[in-house]
């Protein structure tokens, strides 16, 4: 898959020095909505329909903003979630491209740590092709409904340029690894061994590849995140 592409010559502007960063947008489990009371469930099927009908829907040139809340207006957004999404262990990870540096601060120092996704299981788009399980935009938020999720994690993306393309191919496919590539296991591990040595203020110190970043966003998640 070639996940490189060029930014309409305005967004490229916007997002330059942005860089991008990974977050844990949805795991599994069962949750319960605090105003409507509805269940929400996630499964490892519901995962692989998100992972494949995003693909397509971001393909045929939708886009998936990053609103300050459940907000469709203008000024509320920003960033995008530009892909891919990816259903890896028990979680869908998504890319995020904040567009203006308050908001990239906030996903640095942990401010903005949560999200929510905006799911439909039935969605069809401008063009009338009809998709399942798509998230129309995923907000920054204090209150998901989705809980005990990760901080943002930065992927030190490259800045968008005229010259440079926003997005590194390599990068890409090494987040969008499968659970038993070795990097990532090779990653866990040097995280694990921090961890049990009590050293974790030296995680960001072996978070030097893609695996690893993601090796070590894997290994923050709360034990009792069931």
């Amino acid at each position: 898959m070639d996940f490189t592409r060029l930014l309409h010559r305005g967004e490229k502007f916007a997002a330059r020095g942005a860089g991008l960063f990974i977050k844990d947008v949805m795991h599994d489990g069962v949750w319960i909505h605090p105003v409507t009371n509805v269940e929400i469930i996630v499964t490892k099927e519901i995962r692989a329909s998100v992972q494949e009908n995003m693909k397509k829907f971001i393909a045929n040139g939708n886009k998936v903003p990053m609103p300050d809340g459940h907000r469709d207006d203008t000024e509320a957004n920003k960033g995008f979630w530009p892909g891919p999404f990816v259903s890896m262990g028990d979680d869908v990870l998504g890319i995020a491209q904040p567009l203006d540096v308050t908001t990239i601060k906030q996903m640095q120092d942990g401010t903005a740590d949560a999200v929510s996704v905006k799911w439909y299981s039935k969605y069809v788009d401008a063009g009338g092709v009809q998709y399942d399980d798509i998230f129309e935009h995923v907000c920054l938020t204090n209150y998901p409904v989705i809980g005990r999720q990760r901080n943002f994690i930065s992927l030190g993306g490259a800045p968008a340029t005229d010259e440079a393309p926003l997005f590194d191919k390599k990068l890409l496919e090494a987040i969008a690894v499968n659970e038993e590539d070795e990097a990532l296991i090779k990653g866990l591990d040097k995280v694990y061994q921090a961890l049990r040595q009590g050293a974790q203020k030296e995680i960001n110190d072996i978070m030097r590849t893609p695996a690893e970043r993601l090796a070590a966003l894997l290994a923050r998640r709360p034990s009792n995140s069931r």
